[in-house]
């Protein structure tokens, strides 16, 4: 799943690179007030999620202000990559089964087990990537099909 999240990412930050920086960066009717800021937020959750099971809890998320363009994004990003695969490369069933304790962002504690913060940490990427998808297909950058089926015929035929 993790191999999913980053192929439809990679596939999805292939596109957005095609984008005038005018058109990253303009304001638009998303969540996050743009495609960079959608993507700085899906980002942003990687982190904290990671961080989270490296046993720390960020009071706050990173915004546009701390990754503030595409190349710093993408650089940020990939070197994130590499430490959560390191890091769920290194799971056990013993530790997906495990409760991983944390706190959110507004303070609380929480508990759940790992593979269910795994699990939002894919289905949050997926969330994400269609909003951005929608738009750079309307400004004519579509990234294609970023169906988990695609990617499992493309890996696994």
């Amino acid at each position: 799943m993790v191999d999913f999240n980053y192929w439809a990412s990679d596939r999805l930050l292939s596109a957005v690179r095609q984008l005038p920086e005018s058109e990253y960066l303009a304001a638009r009717p998303m969540d996050y007030g743009s495609i960079h800021g959608t993507l700085v937020h899906a980002y942003a959750a990687e982190v904290v999620w990671h961080t989270r099971w490296l046993g720390t809890s960020p009071e706050r998320m990173l915004n546009v202000s701390d990754v503030p363009g595409f190349l710093a994004l993408t650089e940020a990003w990939r070197e994130r990559e590499a430490h959560v695969r390191e890091f769920v490369g290194g799971l056990t069933d013993g530790d997906l089964a495990g409760v991983m304790r944390y706190q959110t962002l507004a303070g609380t504690s929480a508990a759940q087990p790992l593979w269910q913060t795994l699990a939002h940490f894919i289905n949050h990427g997926t969330n994400h990537r269609s909003e951005v998808a929608s738009a750079i297909t309307q400004l004519g950058h579509s990234p294609g099909d970023l169906d988990m089926i695609v990617y499992f015929r493309e890996r696994w035929s």
